[in-house]
């Protein structure tokens, strides 16, 4: 699909607040670490366990990102590290789609891959509060987060008219 494709956003986790967390995380443990191995104490395998396991979501964070593309036979979206192939749904085994504006805490209980109230409910989403909602012919509900929801719908609109 990728030669038809029509519409691409590439997103990645911007909250400014996010990395002001794990910034302030990484600073403290840093600074653990340097006074217990100054100080010669016990707790310094531990804390050197606790810094690279933060260290690691930190990176695995900054490298995180949602990729959508949408084109006349459907959509593919890959969410890095979690969904590391292109997934491909047609636009036949949908039952309908819309760009609709939702509420990623009540709905969803945040951003990331998310499960909504029920397994049949998912989204995946970085930011925002605009997505793609897919329903599915067997009942299942795919909700792909957008930044861009006006050109979405613009792309959306087109491809329904062909």
């Amino acid at each position: 699909m990728e030669s038809n494709s029509e519409f691409y956003e590439q997103q990645k986790i911007t909250q400014w607040w996010v990395w002001v967390i794990l910034l302030s995380a990484d600073i403290v443990l840093g600074w653990a670490i340097w006074s217990d191995w100054r100080e010669g104490q016990r707790e310094l395998p531990g804390l050197l366990i606790a810094g690279g396991l933060m260290l690691m979501l930190s990176l695995m964070l900054f490298f995180i990102r949602l990729e959508t593309k949408v084109g006349k036979d459907g959509i593919q979206v890959r969410f890095w590290p979690f969904i590391t192939n292109w997934k491909f749904i047609s636009w036949a085994d949908c039952e309908s789609w819309e760009v609709r504006k939702y509420s990623p805490l009540a709905e969803y209980g945040g951003w990331g891959y998310r499960m909504g109230w029920g397994r049949q409910n998912v989204a995946l989403n970085l930011s925002g509060n605009h997505g793609l909602q897919l329903k599915m012919l067997d009942g299942r509900k795919l909700l792909v987060g957008t930044l861009k929801p006006d050109e979405l719908k613009m792309v959306l609109s087109r491809i329904q008219k062909t």
